[in-house]
C-alpha cells in the first residue's frame, strides 16, 4: 500500500501497520519483508503477511534427579496430535533404564491415559534419545497434555509431570 502523504498522522499509522505486519507474518510463519525507507526513515509500504493459519507448536518439558524429557507437538483437530517429537536423559547414574509419554486428558479420568513409553537404556553418559514424527490419535476431544519422565525403578516407577498444557 503507497501513501501520497507525508504526514504526521499518515506516517505514524504507517509505521504502525508496518511492524504489525511483520510482527504478524512471525507469529503466522507467513512472509512479509521491510519497505522501502520514507522520510524521516519511515516506512510508506507494507507487503501483507500470509493469510495461511500456522500451526504453533507446544512444549512440555520435566526434569528431576532421575530424568530429564521434553515433548512438542501440534494439536491436530480436536483428536489428533501431530508432528509430536520427544526425548528423555538419564541424569542420576543408577543403572536403571528411564523414559517419556504422554498423558493425554479428554475428560473420562483425572489421571488422563497414557502413551507408549519411549524407553533410553543408553546410560547417564550418553545424548539423549530422541523420536520424531509421531502422532496420538483419540476416540474423545483432547483437552490436554502432560509430558511425563521417568525411572524405570525396581517396583513403582518414580515419575514426574510437566505442567498441564491446555488445547
Amino acid at each position: 500500500m503507497s501513501h501520497r502523504s507525508w504526514g504526521k498522522r499518515v506516517t505514524t499509522k504507517t509505521v504502525t501497520v508496518t511492524s504489525v505486519g511483520l510482527l504478524a507474518a512471525a507469529v503466522l510463519g507467513g512472509t512479509a519483508t521491510a519497505a522501502p525507507q520514507g522520510p524521516n526513515g519511515t516506512s510508506a509500504e507494507t507487503a501483507p503477511a500470509s493469510a495461511a493459519p500456522a500451526v504453533l507448536a507446544e512444549r512440555g518439558d520435566v526434569c528431576f534427579s532421575g530424568a530429564c524429557g521434553s515433548a512438542t507437538f501440534s494439536w491436530s483437530g480436536a483428536y489428533r496430535l501431530s508432528n509430536v517429537s520427544m526425548s528423555v536423559k538419564d541424569n542420576k547414574c543408577d543403572d536403571n533404564d528411564v523414559y517419556i509419554r504422554l498423558r493425554i486428558y479428554d475428560g473420562s479420568s483425572n489421571s488422563g491415559w497414557a502413551t507408549k513409553k519411549r524407553r533410553n537404556s543408553s546410560g547417564c553418559s550418553a545424548s539423549p534419545v530422541s523420536w520424531h514424527g509421531l502422532s496420538v490419535s483419540n476416540d474423545a476431544r483432547i483437552l490436554g497434555v502432560k509430558v511425563e519422565a521417568c525411572v524405570d525403578d525396581a517396583g513403582r516407577d518414580t515419575c514426574r509431570k510437566s505442567p498441564y498444557i491446555a488445547r
